[in-house]
């Protein structure tokens, strides 16, 4: 059968599950037992991204850290949250439409305001990096990340 406009495919891939890596990458307690993820205190968090399904993932994370999460779908909702939201940190994705994440940052920092910002991004390279740190970020974070990468570095600035 020949291929065109509207064909589709559909193909299966049998696959083994990978076990967990044991690199230490998880915290544990003294036990050796796998240690619960849990901010000391009740801290106000706003995620910065424009991918629903990103957002809703990050947010469910943070709020089992125990965090209250409040939303923004782009750079420039961002700003306007920061204006009307009491919060301890943000969490910037980079690549958003609107305002992007370095403007978005570069314009809290304009308003005076020196909050821990997290840029969140999948470019990972040393300029990338530079880049988050130049528009005003405190950090930068490669996506994807694991559970305990993202509390760690929340600990850092929340601490």
């Amino acid at each position: 059968e020949s291929s065109g406009p509207g064909t589709s495919f559909e193909f299966y891939l049998d696959l083994q599950a990978l076990a967990p890596a044991e690199n230490g990458n998880e915290p544990v307690n003294g036990n050796g037992e796998q240690k619960e993820l849990k901010f000391s205190d009740a801290y106000r968090i706003l995620l910065v991204e424009d991918n629903k399904i990103n957002q809703l993932l990050a947010m469910t994370i943070l709020q089992n850290f125990g965090a209250e999460v409040i939303t923004a779908d782009d750079g420039l909702q961002g700003v306007e949250k920061v204006k009307s939201e009491d919060v301890d940190l943000i969490l910037m994705d980079v690549q958003m439409p609107v305002m992007n994440g370095y403007e978005s940052t570069a314009a809290i920092r304009a308003m005076g305001m020196q909050l821990p910002i997290i840029g969140l991004t999948a470019n990972v390279y040393k300029e990338d990096i530079e880049k988050c740190l130049d528009s005003g970020m405190n950090a930068h974070l490669g996506k994807p990340f694991t559970e305990s990468t993202l509390f760690n570095e929340l600990k850092k600035w929340l601490d």
